[in-house]
């Protein structure tokens, strides 16, 4: 685990990806996002603590997302828990300065239920991913409940991330199928 927590820390976007797609002609190219994964020591949500804030890559300004991931291990994996920010503008550029993420509190998250995803690793790349058939939240699309299924690739400096959702009857609602992953990579 220590391994995958060292790794993982950093500053990644997908730049490189969104310059591929339009020399191929992928039609939407994905979008041209940068994400931070700042480790914080804060025991009191979980002894291996990561700040995520996802932006538009060319304006950090524009925030798409903001979780807090806890790493642990159960039954011999490594499962990555997910957590919401009740008060996600409070948090808002947590990376700048990461000693005030030490004040955040049990209060101040929300667990995504069902939604864990354990990571395996092979070789020299770690891989991870949920569990669909427990992993239900709220289309921002549709309003209705869709099952979200995620997975993650970590190898040297390139993790991918694809999420999909599905609803009842299994058609896709959010996500890609054609080329699901999210590659992002430190610059």
């Amino acid at each position: 685990m220590a391994e995958l927590l060292v790794q993982l820390a950093g500053r990644y976007d997908n730049t490189g990806q969104v310059r591929a797609d339009v020399q191929h002609g992928v039609r939407p190219p994905h979008d041209a996002l940068a994400l931070v994964l700042v480790p914080v020591d804060n025991p009191g949500i979980g002894e291996h603590m990561f700040y995520v804030q996802e932006m538009a890559a060319d304006d950090p300004n524009r925030v798409m997302v903001q979780r807090v991931w806890t790493f642990g291990i159960q039954q011999k994996n490594i499962v990555q828990s997910v957590w919401t920010l009740k008060e996600p503008l409070r948090w808002r550029d947590a990376q700048r300065n990461p000693e005030t993420l030490e004040s955040m509190v049990n209060i101040d998250v929300s667990p995504v239920r069902g939604c864990n995803i354990t990571w395996k690793k092979t070789g020299d790349k770690f891989t991870g991913a949920n569990d669909p058939r427990t992993c239900r939240s709220t289309s921002r699309l549709t309003g209705g409940t869709v099952r979200i299924d995620t997975r993650m690739e970590l190898e040297g400096n390139e993790l991918s991330l694809a999420e999909t959702a599905t609803d009842a009857a299994g058609q896709l609602v959010e996500g890609r199928t054609d080329e699901p992953f999210i590659r992002f990579r430190k610059p």
